[in-house]
């Protein structure tokens, strides 16, 4: 007789994990509005990319959520230098 080996457990397959975080991390950065729009845009995509591929964790989600709040506060603060900083000086 042989003595059993024991098997390994195998961690499950869980795709684009690290987009996944990179786009919380973008998103969470994009918050800043001088440098959000940027930010924002490549989280977004990271995020968009690591759900396409099949990742069912909250950090894409959350990571696309904050990208797209990041580009709207600099989309905001954009608009709001151009409008009103231009009719103070005058």
């Amino acid at each position: 007789m042989s003595a059993a080996v024991p098997k390994k457990k195998e961690r499950p397959y869980v795709p684009a994990v690290g987009l996944s975080i990179a786009s919380l991390v973008l998103g969470a950065v994009s918050l800043i509005p001088c440098i959000g729009g940027i930010l924002g845009l490549i989280g977004l995509v990271c995020g968009l990319v690591a759900k396409s591929q099949g990742n069912r964790g909250h950090y894409a989600t959350i990571g696309v959520i904050l990208s797209l709040a990041g580009i709207g506060i600099s989309v905001f603060f954009c608009a709001y230098i151009l409008l009103y900083d231009s009719a103070i000086q005058l």
